[in-house]
C-alpha cells in the first residue's frame, strides 16, 4: 500500500494516497476536480483541458494542473476559488468555440447511405416521427430491404 501523506485542501487537512498526481489522490478522497483530458485508462494525462487548475501554496499560490503535479507532504492546495471558476469557465468556452460542430458522430461516419442519423434521432425524441422518417426517407437508396425483417434461421424453430 502507498505511504499516506498530510495535505491541505479547501481549508481542512486531509490524509491522501502518495506517489500520486494532485487530481489522483483528490479524487480518490471524494474531492471532485474538473477535468476533461484526464482518463483513467491513460499512463499519464496531457493537460491539455487546462480546467483541472488548482491553486498550490499559501502566500503567493501558483496555478498548476492538478493532472500533472505530484501532490507532496504539506502541500496545501484550493480547488474552488472565484478566480478558477472564472479561468474554467472562460478555458471551457475556448475549448467549445473551438470545437463548433466539428465532431462527428460513430454514426454518421459508419452509415453507407449518409442519413442524417443525428437529426432522424432528435425527431424521435421530439415525437415528431413524420420528420424523422422524412430524414431515413430523403438520403436512403434501399427503403425496401431495409424495412424487411432478415430471414435468418432460428436456432430455436421446431424445438419449442
Amino acid at each position: 500500500m502507498a505511504e499516506r501523506i498530510t495535505v491541505r485542501v479547501n481549508d481542512r487537512d486531509l490524509e491522501v494516497e502518495g506517489g500520486t498526481t494532485i487530481l489522483q489522490a483528490l479524487q480518490r478522497e471524494g474531492v471532485q476536480v474538473p477535468s476533461l483530458c484526464h482518463d483513467v485508462r491513460l499512463k499519464r494525462s496531457n493537460g491539455s483541458c487546462g480546467l483541472c487548475v488548482v491553486e498550490v501554496g499559501e502566500e503567493h499560490p501558483r496555478d498548476v494542473n492538478a493532472c500533472l503535479t505530484p501532490i507532496t507532504e504539506g502541500m496545501v492546495i484550493q480547488t474552488h476559488t472565484q478566480r478558477l471558476e472564472e479561468y474554467r469557465t472562460v478555458r471551457l468556452e475556448q475549448l467549445l468555440c473551438d470545437h463548433n460542430a466539428d465532431c462527428v458522430a460513430p454514426c454518421v461516419q459508419t452509415c453507407p447511405a449518409t442519413i442524417d442519423i443525428q437529426t432522424y434521432l432528435r425527431h424521435v425524441a421530439d415525437g415528431n416521427f413524420e420528420a424523422a422518417i422524412r430524414v431515413i426517407k430523403d438520403r436512403n437508396p434501399f427503403p425496401s430491404p431495409l424495412g424487411l425483417r432478415p430471414r435468418v434461421p432460428s436456432p430455436l424453430r421446431g424445438r419449442v
